[in-house]
């Protein structure tokens, strides 16, 4: 997350947190592949000033989502974030507009229209 800071000049100057890289020694993938991964993540988040939940372990492929998800869920607890840059930027992106004529869900914006719509169908 993003920390804003006051400088002297009065600009709000943001620090992102450091991305950490953490490799592992050649493992055979086999049945307690992601059990061990998620052993090495879960100690080395024990040892840095980070809480589970605001961490997130990247994939490069979808396909290693849902064996790599399950072996950190059998950890129990609060667990990272477990995306690819795929799913990680759905998740980031604001939403898909709503198609014309239809709600949009946020409050505020379907006030304005809403009448809007409504006027429409009277005179049609």
């Amino acid at each position: 997350m993003p920390i804003a800071r006051k400088v002297a000049r009065k600009v709000a100057v943001f620090t992102m947190t450091a991305i950490a890289r953490q490799r592992l020694e050649c493992l055979p993938v086999d049945g307690s592949f992601w059990p061990r991964v998620a052993g090495v993540v879960a100690d080395w988040l024990a040892s840095v000033p980070a809480e589970p939940r605001d961490a997130i372990v990247l994939l490069p492929h979808g396909a290693l989502l849902a064996p790599a998800r399950a072996a950190f869920a059998l950890r129990g607890g609060w667990q990272p974030r477990i995306e690819t840059a795929a799913t990680l930027a759905a998740s980031l992106a604001p939403p898909a507009p709503s198609a014309p004529g239809m709600l949009s869900g946020e409050r505020d914006t379907d006030r304005v229209h809403v009448p809007h719509h409504r006027r429409r169908e009277e005179v049609a």
